[in-house]
């Protein structure tokens, strides 16, 4: 068990902060490679996506590090973005 509580809301991530973690990494399932990609690590326990896929689930993990090592990463959460609507 990773330790971490992660909820969702639209394309916002948050999890419970963890005592002496310094760092997270988020990453992110992209369905068009195929392959996860990790974002920038942050010291903050939300992640905002600027670019979701929209019309399919996103799917998102994250797991922390400090001075001892990068922990296991969380299970992941699913996110669904309707179709964005163009004019």
């Amino acid at each position: 068990d990773s330790g971490f509580a992660v909820t969702n809301n639209l394309d916002e991530l948050k999890w419970n902060s963890i005592e002496n973690i310094s760092s997270y990494e988020v990453s992110r399932y992209n369905p068009n490679k195929k392959i996860w990609e990790l974002s920038p690590k942050t010291n903050k326990n939300s992640f905002t996506d600027s670019k979701p896929f929209p019309g399919v689930r996103n799917l998102y993990t994250v797991r922390g590090s400090n001075s001892a090592g990068v922990g296991t990463w969380a299970s992941p959460v699913e996110i669904f973005i309707g179709n964005v609507q163009t004019k």
